[in-house]
């Protein structure tokens, strides 16, 4: 996932009706940000992956004996 935070003023220098002035590549909601998918993709590709889900299992063992 990504994040931009901006001030309002800056906010409202893209909120435009006319189609010319509109910023295309703002957040993921209404554009799908590129970086911020291929990032996701990247980390779900990560944490699928079996050898990322087995390193999960031996951390957390010894963080199960505290719950």
């Amino acid at each position: 996932m990504g994040v931009t935070a901006v001030s309002a003023k800056i906010t409202a220098e893209f909120l435009y009706n006319d189609f010319n002035k509109t910023f295309f590549h703002r957040h993921s909601f209404f554009a799908a940000n590129p970086i911020a998918c291929a990032a996701a993709n990247a980390s779900f590709n990560l944490l699928t992956n079996p050898v990322c889900q087995e390193s999960i299992n031996k951390i957390s063992i010894p963080h199960k004996l505290f719950v």
